[in-house]
């Protein structure tokens, strides 16, 4: 989670503020490293065709014990636009946001095989490949 998340959870439960959270669903983005906590688009990649990809509610399976924590998964494939007129550089990283653009970020993990994305390529989260965990 980033630290705008993690506030905005404990403001809703300890404090009463509440937290807007988006009610069409949520936009995944790609960053070229590990995202930080505090400033995790920093380095989202850009041009070339890149955009966030909304995902409606229901897009994801309902919460399921993993480990010590519990996940939900996409429950349909997450295609990305493809990259034209140039590459789009090395995605490392994957962010949660409420915005196709700017916004505040969510969530925030690595990719567990990061790849470059070429001129032509479309970058694929395939059905249960995205996994949001909490411990």
């Amino acid at each position: 989670m980033t630290n705008y998340f993690e506030s905005g959870i404990l403001n809703q439960v300890f404090r009463g503020i509440s937290l807007t959270l988006p009610s069409t669903g949520v936009f995944i983005g790609l960053t070229s490293d590990s995202p930080s906590e505090s400033a995790p688009a920093d380095n989202e990649l850009s041009g070339n065709g890149y955009a966030r990809v909304h995902v409606p509610t229901g897009n994801f399976t309902a919460p399921s014990a993993d480990g010590n924590g519990h996940k939900v998964e996409n429950n349909t494939a997450i295609d990305f636009p493809t990259a034209t007129g140039g590459n789009w550089g090395y995605a490392s990283g994957v962010i949660i946001t409420d915005a196709s653009s700017g916004g505040n970020v969510l969530m925030k993990g690595d990719l567990t095989t990061p790849r470059n994305v070429l001129d032509g390529d479309t970058f694929r989260f395939s059905s249960t490949d995205l996994d949001v965990k909490f411990d």
